[in-house]
């Protein structure tokens, strides 16, 4: 990862500040088609990082003075271009910046992402602003995936509820508790369940079993990863989609067409009964498959040599 040099920056006496600003973005974006594309977008994230901590920065001071999360989220949804969930996850940014000026700093050298600071802001917001300013957490949160940021602050605030507060927080989920479909800016069609920790954390560990069997069917070590049918993502969502559908569901390329009048299309049914048993004929017919791919690579082996005594626990030196 390539690292840049914080220079101090300083524009003609009399200039407008908005204007060298302005003129700045425009020769960021011009240099930015002369150099690689690694580089390119390595120096892209590194002024994200840079922007963000200084719109924290920014926001802070407003805090500071004395101004309500909703004079600030609409500060930041003043473009009228910002949905009122961005602008609250940068207010709660500014928010946690407020209680602790070396979350934005981190930002700033690129020590944090700004997703690792807004997981910090959100446990801020559940904790009075504690977690903002504890210095271990955030260590621990800088220092590992997003993902795993996310369980760690889990567990501070967990940590730092009381039984009524866990109660009440649980009874809120489950109030607020509900699913609803939208669709990715990839294009593909999408489901968003959300309630409780206690539920998803078992809708996850049930897709999470499913999915560890899809892979043990798709070859599992015995086959290398990279001659898989399927990435862990789908083998996620194949599990999901059978837990849900119970295996029954009958896939588009397979299902009668409807009219209009949402009755089957004549003479769908008979076609795929006939090609139903086709299929069963067919499989009849061809030789047995194997459960799993045969494997092609050599499995590791690790040999451990030890004496008798050693085995027993008579000899208690280092093997």
């Amino acid at each position: 990862m390539m690292s840049f040099m914080a220079t101090a920056f300083t524009h003609p006496p009399g200039a407008d500040p908005a204007l060298v600003v302005t003129d700045a973005m425009i020769a960021i974006d011009h240099e930015l088609t002369h150099v690689p594309t690694k580089t390119a977008l390595e120096l892209i994230a590194f002024c994200q990082r840079r922007l963000a901590a200084a719109e924290a920065r920014i926001l802070a001071d407003r805090y500071e003075n004395g101004a309500s999360d909703r004079t600030v989220e609409d500060l930041v949804r003043s473009d009228g271009k910002t949905s009122k969930a961005e602008a609250k996850k940068r207010a709660s940014r500014a928010k946690a910046t407020n209680a602790n000026p070396d979350i934005a700093n981190r930002m700033s050298n690129g020590t944090m992402s700004t997703e690792q600071a807004d997981i910090i802001a959100t446990a801020a917001a559940e904790t009075n602003g504690a977690a903002a300013c504890d210095t271990t957490l955030i260590e621990d949160i800088a220092a590992t995936s997003p993902e795993q940021g996310r369980k760690k602050a889990r567990k501070f605030v967990n940590d730092r509820l009381n039984a009524d507060d866990v109660q009440n927080r649980h009874d809120k989920q489950e109030r607020q508790r509900g699913w609803y479909r939208h669709r990715l800016s990839n294009g593909n069609a999408a489901i968003t369940f959300h309630g409780s920790d206690e539920k998803i954390d078992a809708i996850e560990r049930n897709v999470t079993a499913g999915a560890d069997t899809e892979y043990q069917n798709d070859g599992g070590r015995d086959l290398p990863r990279h001659n898989h049918p399927r990435t862990n993502d789908q083998r996620g969502f194949d599990a999901a989609h059978k837990l849900i559908t119970g295996g029954n569901d009958v896939s588009d390329t397979t299902a009668g067409h409807a009219s209009d009048n949402g009755q089957t299309t004549p003479g769908t049914q008979e076609a795929s009964d006939a090609a139903a048993s086709t299929s069963a004929r067919a499989a009849k017919s061809a030789p047995a498959q194997p459960a799993r791919p045969a494997r092609k690579t050599v499995r590791d082996v690790v040999h451990v040599n030890v004496t008798l005594d050693q085995l027993t626990g008579n000899d208690r030196s280092a093997i």
